[in-house]
């Protein structure tokens, strides 16, 4: 049997036959030209007795063999593809899921005639959505964001049909469904407070809740409408404002997405909003419109023996007493001008709190003889910006950037400095420098001294970039392990800078001369001279290489 689907330009053939004895599956072919060449049909086989595949328009011959332990004959039939359409059949929607949710989910089995579906939506006997959908799909839902939109309720008939290439439409099946209403709130409670009821009440599991809905009047006996609905909330916890010494009567309702109507409603819930008058003392709390200056004197107050959402003062309160006393502050002192300017301190009473080892004052800033600061301190913002951490990074001690890592001054936890520029005053020691912040020129010393007589040990010219400068010669060895004493001159341009001596003594042989400095206004190239001598003609200095730095 063919049943034929699809459009006019884009047939779909549909075959079914009985099931074959002793087959396992089923071949399947088509022929275009009057059985004279065979081709696959879709997959060109199938496991059960039906097979759906999209034809080419025009006169096919069609056939089917079972297949088992051999093959067995041919069966065919010939199918006007895109020519002949069958009458679609009765479309019997149903559901995917219980009504009690965000969407009413229908499906339905695919009709092999159908070129495409008809689905409409009706509401209050109103239809408010109708909508195509190809064959290739078989369900539809409609959630209740498109009830708002059409302005639909919860009860909704869904009907569906499927029509062929040629638009023949068949038989409507059809489905309604109702979504119910959230149940009758429980758990209620209604507090009377001041000038406010506090009404809570437990919260359903409903995925399609909207709100709660609080009604009430002055009144028993009365009927929830828009007109006495006092409050409205997302959650099952709200406050109710009300007039002061008032009694209410509430009922509670939820509300879905479905809309407001055929609610549950709860029963009345009676409360009374009004002002204390006077001090009432109960086993477990104090009541009273106000509390004077110095009312309350306790040798101890009880963990959670006051609370409120706001404890305010105008004034000072502190805790303990002379130098383990804390406070904070908001109040104005005449005679104490610096605990006008405090907000907060601890470690001194009133009277000495300019003595107070910690305190902070009313502009921020904080004042601490003692602290520890388990985390990182930032000192300013953006690339004003200085910090300082133990987290996290080698990094301690950073500045001019947020991110300490990219800071371009930054001092590790190994000692190392890493800076993007800098001026030392002074004199730098290193056992290695490397940068060209200076110049250094290693020079070998061009005789040794013998004797009294002084003799050139450097004779080198030196580039300078900068007028101010340190020029720097490395220490000198002294070969020597006889008493003896040792003179050394640095001259630039011809002219002393700067002298030097010392005494050896017996056996020390290989002694330093300290390191010599010239600090002044060079620029250019200059010319560097050491001079040095003995003062005995057995004595010897000046045996090595010396280093000349120029620090800009």
């Amino acid at each position: 049997m063919a049943t034929q689907g699809g459009t006019v330009h884009a047939p779909v053939i549909f075959l079914s036959w009985a099931i074959a004895v002793g087959a396992d599956r089923y071949l399947i072919e088509y022929s275009a030209d009057g059985r004279e060449t065979w081709q696959p049909a879709g997959s060109g086989q199938s496991f059960i007795n039906q097979h759906e595949f999209a034809a080419e328009v025009g006169l096919l011959t069609c056939r089917v063999a079972a297949v088992g332990a051999i093959s067995g004959e041919w069966a065919d039939i010939v199918v006007n593809a895109g020519g002949d359409f069958d009458t679609p059949g009765l479309v019997l929607p149903v559901l995917v899921e219980p009504f009690t949710g965000d969407a009413l989910k229908v499906r339905w089995d695919p009709q092999p005639a159908a070129a495409r579906y008809v689905v409409r939506v009706i509401s209050h006997g109103i239809e408010v959505r109708s909508l195509y959908l190809e064959r290739n799909i078989s369900q539809y839902s409609y959630y209740y964001t498109d009830a708002q939109q059409d302005a639909a309720g919860r009860t909704l008939t869904v009907k569906v049909a499927a029509e062929n290439g040629n638009g023949v439409l068949g038989a409507y099946g059809e489905l309604t469904a109702t979504n119910p209403p959230p149940a009758v709130p429980d758990n209620v409670e209604v507090t009377g407070l001041l000038n406010t009821l506090m009404v809570q009440c437990h919260h359903p599991d409903d995925t399609d809740l909207r709100e709660l809905r609080v009604y009430g009047e002055q009144r028993s006996g009365f009927t929830p409408s828009p007109a006495n609905l006092l409050a409205t909330s997302k959650n099952a916890l709200l406050s109710v404002p009300v007039p002061v010494n008032t009694r209410w009567w509430v009922r509670l309702a939820w509300v879905d997405q479905w809309g407001a109507t055929d609610l549950n409603f709860s029963g009345e819930f009676e409360a009374e909003a009004r002002q204390i008058t006077e001090t009432e003392i109960g086993p477990d709390s104090i009541s009273t419109p106000m509390l004077k200056a110095n009312a309350v004197t306790a040798g101890k107050v009880a963990s959670d023996a006051i609370t409120g959402r706001e404890i305010s003062a105008t004034s000072t309160i502190t805790a303990g007493t002379g130098n383990n006393t804390a406070g904070m502050n908001g109040s104005a002192y005449p005679n104490n001008a610096l605990m006008e300017n405090i907000r907060f301190w601890s470690g001194a009473n009133v009277d000495n709190v300019k003595l107070a080892p910690f305190k902070v004052d009313k502009t921020g800033r904080l004042f601490s003889s003692n602290g520890v600061i388990d985390g990182t301190l930032y000192v300013g913002n953006g690339n004003e910006l200085v910090g300082l951490s133990a987290l996290n990074s080698d990094v301690r001690l950073w500045a001019g950037n947020i991110n300490k890592d990219s800071a371009p001054f930054r001092v590790y936890q190994d000692g190392t400095i890493y800076a993007q520029k800098g001026e030392f005053e002074g004199t730098v020691y290193a056992d290695h420098i490397i940068g060209d912040v200076y110049k250094t020129y290693l020079v070998d010393t061009l005789s040794s001294s013998f004797g009294t007589s002084w003799v050139t040990l450097v004779n080198a010219n030196v580039t300078i970039h900068r007028v101010y400068c340190y020029i720097s010669v490395s220490p000198i060895a002294i070969n020597q392990p006889e008493d003896h004493t040792a003179y050394i001159e640095l001259y630039i341009n011809d002219v002393i800078q700067v002298s030097d001596n010392m005494r050896t003594t017996g056996g020390a042989a290989r002694q330093m001369f300290s390191e010599l400095t010239s600090v002044g206004t060079h620029i250019g190239t200059v010319n560097v001279k050491v001079k040095a001598r003995m003062n005995s003609s057995s004595s010897s200095i000046g045996t090595r290489k010396i280093r000349v730095s120029t620090f800009q």
